[in-house]
């Protein structure tokens, strides 16, 4: 039987699942890795992208599930490499981005016995990851690297999504043993566990309540946005006349030229959470970019409703109380409501609201407008910068 290096094994485990790029700088301590990538890449249909600095290669990942839906992975090596992930984790945990960041050491047999002698490459990554991430290991024996990589982007990918972590040694990359005693599989489980919808007969109650309500306020967050529910969020609106606010994870889930859209943190939007005596709110924790849901920006609690859809129970009635916990799926829980609210109401005019929320918006961006066009002040706006870029 043919034996192989633990970095081909690592390799092989990240092609089991559906790993496209790896982003990292290169390093001593994972080139074994680095050459059965260089070797077999090709092969695999995976590219290294080599950035100019770790916290880069993390953010291009976080970007990178954000834009795809798909996890990403990120690798650093020891020391100050590893640490230099870091502003990036934080931002993918913010987020539910789920990256998977694998980190290296040195030689097992130095790596912990030279710390304290003065090495500049031998902190513990451990605790350093621990506060980031969902699920922080490490792998010590060469044939755990399939099964540890698979419960890597298990747990990345399951419930709330989010950053996870695993430290491999240099030797245990190094290592070589027979195919047979590390056997590397898709995790099926992860792939095709079938999208969950919420209990019928609490949508049913969702729907009536939609329904009755005098204005309903679509909130679309990053849940929506990664269960691919921009369809939903828009039929849904469009069938009741809603007005249509999102997260800033959020951008994009809807046309932003459409006429029901309002865009997140502009006074319009915020117009829309406190008027509203029922909020839809469809994968968000309603977190601090949303104000935590909380009075002035949002109406009072006690008389404005939530419905809240969430795949994750945990985030639901997390910063302001649920009316009604819808748990499922984004997109398939839309599509229940949908279905319920088309059955109980035609479709409606847009909402007499909508006119003013429009007039703020319009003075909002007139106003962001005449900032930027000034191209002669200093110092250069950002949104300048983003404008030229566009």
């Amino acid at each position: 039987m043919a034996e192989i290096s633990g970095g081909e094994l690592l390799l092989r485990a990240l092609h089991a699942e559906g790993v496209r790029y790896v982003n990292a700088i290169t390093d001593g301590t994972y080139m074994v890795f680095l050459e059965a990538l260089e070797r077999l890449g090709d092969e695999m249909g995976i590219r290294l992208i080599v950035p100019r600095h770790e916290a880069a290669a993390a953010h291009f990942a976080d970007a990178y599930t954000r834009v795809t839906g798909e996890p990403a992975v990120v690798m650093a090596c020891a020391g100050p490499g590893a640490a230099n992930l870091l502003s990036g984790i934080i931002c993918a945990q913010g987020e539910g981005s789920p990256v998977v960041a694998i980190t290296t050491t040195r030689r097992s047999d130095i790596g912990d016995a030279y710390r304290h002698k003065g090495s500049t490459q031998s902190p513990d990554h451990l605790p350093l990851f621990r506060p980031a991430v969902k699920w922080n290991s490490k792998i010590e024996h060469w044939h755990r690297i399939p099964e540890m990589v698979r419960y890597a982007f298990h747990v990345a990918t399951s419930g709330h999504p989010g950053p996870v972590h695993l430290l491999i040694p240099e030797d245990v990359l190094a290592a070589r043993g027979e195919e047979s005693q590390a056997p590397v599989w898709t995790n099926a489980v992860r792939r095709l566990t079938a999208r969950p919808p919420a209990d019928p007969e609490l949508v049913r109650q969702a729907a009536r309540m939609l329904v009755e309500a005098q204005l309903v306020n679509v909130h679309a967050g990053g849940g929506a946005q990664r269960a691919g529910a921009g369809d939903e969020v828009l039929a849904l609106a469009e069938h009741l006349g809603s007005p249509i606010t999102n997260t800033v994870s959020a951008r994009g889930i809807v046309p932003e030229d459409h006429p029901l859209f309002f865009a997140p943190l502009c006074m319009a939007s915020f117009m829309a959470h406190q008027q509203a005596d029922v909020v839809l709110a469809i994968g968000t924790r309603i977190g601090e970019l949303s104000m935590w849901g909380q009075p002035p920006l949002w109406g009072d609690p006690s008389r404005q409703k939530l419905i809240q859809i969430d795949s994750e129970p945990t985030n639901i009635g997390l910063n302001r109380p649920a009316t009604i916990p819808l748990v499922g799926d984004a997109k398939v829980v839309l599509g229940q409501l949908l279905e319920e609210v088309r059955r109980l109401t035609p479709r409606r005019e847009p909402h007499p609201a909508l006119a003013q929320l429009r007039t703020v918006q319009e003075q909002w961006q007139a106003e962001l407008d005449k900032q930027v066009a000034d191209r002669e002040r200093s110092p250069m706006l950002t949104g300048q910068i983003l404008q030229v870029c566009n």
